[in-house]
């Protein structure tokens, strides 16, 4: 289980504690009074394999659990799981094919694409065990032993080469649902997209066995810890923050939002729906889709304005340094605008300086190109919208609003607890790494 499935969980576990959150097995439900699955919206695995496991197999264990006791049942899904369709995403079961009027589920054939999944995932395991990948693996193995100046036999060799098979295992894993994703038009740049994919499967396995229960699918946001904890649980921020360290400002495409919440936003959120199927008298059907979005500019900026602060107490930006990325007449020209500030105002902060070379470099066009994968889901162009109609109804039901739990202050959450605690935790880790021997 990821430390974000595990947070979330956890969360449940305080905001509603009569339900059980169910991870790899539903067998500790047997006390609750509704039962929560959170895998598959918020693990972080992109191999065929693992998410077979979390979104089908414990998904269906998980089930027939809520089924036995006659209890309801909550999805936790991904945004994700509605593929490359654009326009206002209703709360509906996904479309697998073309998104015309007439298609839907009862066109897709679920247990033959469960089927060709787990054939996919057996090719895999056999690729990876023929002779002639063993042989290559083996001298890659050894000319890497050698390189380091160790033994390339024996016990040395043994280690190295079953991590060797690993890595290969996991990539041809990773490849595979990438094969069968990108089949259905699902987005793979990243792992977060890519996984929408076992999430749909799962949604609509979920959709045809909870046949006598009340049940709920609830598509969240890339979740993170919103405080001074957080630690290594920072969600897609983990990686903005070394996009960040880049000589270059971050720069986001037009249009491009990053849809993500705190954990105890979503476990708030999906409390609101257990409370709903609990007070419902008949069985019901509901797909909640919880959104936070947060522009990329203002992303940009707020990284940005972070570097600056970090630098500042570092002792970094105490005096004027001009990146080499700033071409010689622009740097002319950033030391004549800075001596008549001088005059004019007596003295220039570090981080006046700071945003002005920013400003500099974005005017000579040297703003750093977005990775691929920062236009992939958990990032959304201004094309794709979520409803959130039946997040409202719950609400009502409950009897307060959910406005108020998803209305993110994105600046203090991020520059005053989210990236301080992610920078001190990358910090340490490469403090500990260069002591390693």
């Amino acid at each position: 289980m990821s430390t974000i499935s595990a947070s979330l969980a956890r969360a449940l576990a305080r905001v509603v504690p009569s339900s059980a959150s169910s991870a790899s097995s539903a067998s500790s439900a047997s006390a609750a009074d509704a039962i929560v699955h959170v895998l598959p919206g918020t693990s972080t695995s992109a191999r065929l394999d693992v998410c077979l496991a979390e979104d089908i197999d414990d998904t269906r264990r998980a089930l027939a659990s809520a089924r036995a006791q006659q209890k309801p049942f909550v999805l936790v899904s991904r945004l994700s799981a509605v593929a490359t369709r654009q326009g206002l995403h209703a709360e509906q079961l996904p479309v697998f094919g073309p998104a015309s009027a007439g298609a839907g589920a009862d066109a897709f054939d679920l247990d033959a694409e469960i089927s060709a999944c787990r054939e996919a995932v057996r090719y895999a395991q056999a690729s990876t065990a023929f002779a002639d990948h063993l042989s290559r693996s083996a001298e890659q193995t050894k000319q890497e032993l050698r390189a380091l100046g160790g033994a390339s036999c024996g016990t040395a060799f043994a280690r190295a080469f079953a991590t060797t098979q690993a890595q290969a295992l996991a990539t041809t894993m990773e490849r595979a649902l990438v094969e069968r994703a990108s089949g259905w038009r699902f987005l793979t740049s990243s792992a977060w997209a890519v996984r929408g994919y076992t999430c749909a499967l799962a949604e609509l396995l979920v959709a045809r066995e909870a046949i006598d229960v009340p049940w709920a699918i609830v598509r969240v946001p890339a979740l993170f810890e919103g405080d001074a904890r957080a630690g290594a649980q920072g969600g897609p921020f983990a990686a903005l923050l070394e996009e960040a360290d880049a000589p270059l400002p971050l720069a986001f495409a037009d249009g491009v939002r990053l849809e993500a919440l705190p954990v105890a936003a979503v476990a708030d959120a999906i409390a609101l729906v257990v409370q709903g199927l609990l007070s419902a008298d008949a069985p019901s059907v509901h797909v909640v889709q919880l959104t936070g979005p947060l522009a990329g500019a203002r992303l940009a900026d707020l990284l940005a304005l972070h570097r600056r602060r970090s630098n500042r107490r570092s002792n970094r930006g105490a005096q004027l340094r001009l990146p080499p990325a700033v071409p010689p007449a622009a740097r002319a020209v950033a030391k004549g605008v800075f001596d008549i500030a001088r005059t004019v105002v007596g003295s220039v902060r570090a981080d006046g300086v700071e945003g002005l070379l920013a400003a500099v470099r974005e005017g000579a066009g040297s703003a750093q190109p977005s990775p691929a994968w920062l236009s992939a889901p958990p990032f959304f162009t201004d094309d794709a919208r979520f409803s959130t109609r039946n997040l409202r109804l719950f609400a009502a039901r409950a009897g307060h609003p959910p406005s108020a739990a998803l209305d993110i202050d994105w600046r203090a959450t991020l520059l005053d607890q989210l990236l301080p605690a992610l920078q001190t935790h990358r910090d340490e880790q490469r403090r500990v790494l260069a002591k390693a021997p």
